[in-house]
Parts: C-alpha cells; structure tokens; sequence
C-alpha cells in the first residue's frame, strides 16, 4: 500500500481506476501490506475493491464479505504488558506488533528475554514483530490458495525491506523505481 499504490497514506485515484479497469478483464487484484487491516481499512474507504487484501505483513487475510483470517495467535500479552512497563511506543493488529525501527534494540531485548519465537521485519522506518515463517510472501499464497490460483501466474509489486519474500515467491516481482535499491537488484523488473 504505502510506496506502492499510496502516498502519504492515501491511495492514488489513478491506481484505483487501473485496478478497477483490470478487474473488468478478469484479472484478481490482491493487496498486500504491512499495515495494520484496521488502519486500512480506515484510510482506503476503496478496500472492498480488491478481492482479498494480506494485511499486517502476511499475518491477516480479509476476503470482501467474510470474516477476517488470522495466520497466526496474536500477540503475546506479556511482551506487550513489557513494553508496555519499559514505555516503549507501540501499536498493534490481530498479529501484529509495529513501532519506530528505533525501538528495534528494545523489542529485540524484551522478545529475548521472554523466549519468544519472534522475528523484526523492517519496512522503512518502522519495525513490525511477528511469529517466525510470517511474512508477505506466507500471506499471498493462502490468499491465493483460497482463491484456488497459483504463484506461478503473478506479479508482485514491492517497494522496501518487507516486500524480499513476496517478489521472491511471485513470477514476476517488481520493484517500484522510487523504492529501496537493495530490493531492486534481486527483482525481476
């Protein structure tokens, strides 16, 4: 969403009517993002356009119509009540964990000492901690296996340090020209 179709957290009208004209030929739109569904959906009053949206890097799946699907638990009350005690600044999903990349040291020292199976993903300059084996990449394919369409047949377009997986595991991955340059080496276009 954000670098990609969105700028300054609002989704570009030109984007929307190109998803909407590719729909009409037949073509599935899946959004996939490191946001928060909730925050989405709030900013993109345009979210039920899409036929499913992987939210919160891979870890929630929102089909138009029917109830969200977590990938994974959600996150763990005692690494946020510790967090919370050491007043680091978070927000958090139904499996997500984001703060200011910042904060990087202090998530990692509280998921440490908790023993937690936890791993930091960067996007930009945010951080998100989520279960290991979750990320974009885990996200679209159960998107796409509930849609019964293959890896094989899509295109993924990423613009920073979240997005490797994704574009790894899609056909064609694509890296937006304004985006991270590291992305841009191993992408296909």
């Amino acid at each position: 969403y954000d670098g990609t179709i969105a700028r300054d957290g609002r989704a570009d009208p030109l984007v929307l009517e190109a998803i909407r004209e590719a729909q009409t030929r037949g073509i599935v739109v899946i959004l996939v993002t490191g946001r928060i569904l909730a925050d989405l959906q709030r900013v993109l009053p345009e979210h039920d356009l899409f036929d499913a949206i992987v939210a919160e890097n891979g870890a929630v799946l929102a089909f138009p119509k029917t109830p969200i699907r977590r990938l994974t638990h959600p996150p763990s009350q005692v690494l946020l009540d510790g967090l919370c005690a050491r007043a680091v600044a978070v927000g958090f999903g139904e499996c997500i964990i984001g703060a200011d990349a910042a904060a990087a040291p202090e998530l990692l020292e509280a998921i440490r000492k908790l023993e937690l199976p936890l791993v930091l993903q960067f996007n930009h300059g945010r951080v998100m901690v989520l279960p290991q084996g979750i990320n974009k990449a885990t996200g679209l394919r159960e998107a796409l296996n509930t849609l019964r369409l293959s890896l094989h047949n899509c295109v993924g377009i990423g613009d920073a340090e979240n997005d490797y997986a994704m574009l790894d595991a899609c056909e064609i991955g694509v890296a937006v020209s304004w985006g991270s340059k590291a992305l841009q080496q191993i992408a296909d276009e």
